[in-house]
């Protein structure tokens, strides 16, 4: 773990973690480092199931004085009263402590007796039934100077996997949102199959768009190539790859299944 100096104008990394609890409820973990390997092993120790989120922030801390506590001396604070650009009806984000600070001086001792872990503030994420579909919640960060001065809290609702005897229910519900088979190949490789599958496919079924929009469902099932990469075989993946492809329409009537499915699951 590095212990590197602790000037002002040491640079510092903050990162961002997700650990899913449940089904679109999460705890982002925001951790400060002086560098990369110091974060990866704190992931790889203490939660080794979450996944990173984001960009890195790379910034240095602003000089100040908590009038509390004056011993240790400069911090960042995470702002949650800031009114926000998109709507993020439906989600709630709430931090374990208030106020949401991390000091430089947590940071520095990282690597000594005592200190084996790196600073970090925890925020629950939790999304109701009413829900918007993607949530994109801006924190700004007090006392960032030279670098950027948000963390990104990104999330969209997730339904539970599907397996193959739920084929017919996604082939009926893409029929009833005016989805036409045409369009299978792209909609295949925005849902994560390679395109060396879907020619694949193609060959197998030589001018019948249905059997190959089924077989391309069935891949897409049964997790192959990159389709994990895209979120697995969910509803919300299905209606993200819609819109990727440009079908609106099928997209929102896909998303209105989806939060009628989601509002049932809880």
């Amino acid at each position: 773990m590095a212990t590197g100096g602790s000037g002002r104008d040491t640079r510092y990394e903050g990162l961002l973690l997700y650990e899913e609890k449940g089904l679109n409820e999460y705890v982002a973990i925001f951790t400060v480092t002086k560098d990369r390997d110091t974060f990866y092993d704190y992931r790889d120790r203490k939660h080794p199931k979450a996944v990173k989120g984001g960009s890195v922030i790379s910034f240095t801390f602003d000089q100040q004085q908590d009038s509390t506590l004056t011993s240790r001396g400069d911090y960042i604070e995470l702002k949650f009263d800031t009114p926000q650009a998109k709507p993020t009806t439906g989600w709630i984000i709430k931090p374990h402590t208030v106020p949401c600070r991390i000091y430089r001086s947590d940071v520095d001792k990282v690597g000594t007796p005592g200190y084996p872990d790196p600073p970090s503030s925890s925020i629950s994420v939790h999304a109701t039934p009413d829900a918007v579909l993607r949530l994109e919640y801006t924190i700004p960060l007090e006392g960032v100077v030279t670098g950027g001065g948000t963390l990104d809290i990104v999330r969209t609702l997730r339904s539970p996997l599907l397996g193959i005897n739920d084929l017919q229910y996604v082939l009926e519900s893409l029929n009833e949102a005016g989805f036409s088979q045409e369009k299978w190949e792209p909609l295949g490789i925005a849902l994560g199959l390679l395109y060396s599958t879907l020619k694949a496919i193609e060959a197998e079924y030589p001018g019948d768009d249905q059997r190959r929009l089924r077989q391309c469902l069935v891949k897409w099932i049964e997790r192959v190539d990159y389709v994990y990469d895209k979120g697995g075989p969910r509803m919300t993946s299905l209606c993200a790859a819609l819109e990727v492809i440009g079908d609106k329409a099928a997209a929102d009537y896909i998303s209105k299944l989806l939060l009628l499915l989601l509002l049932l699951l809880c």
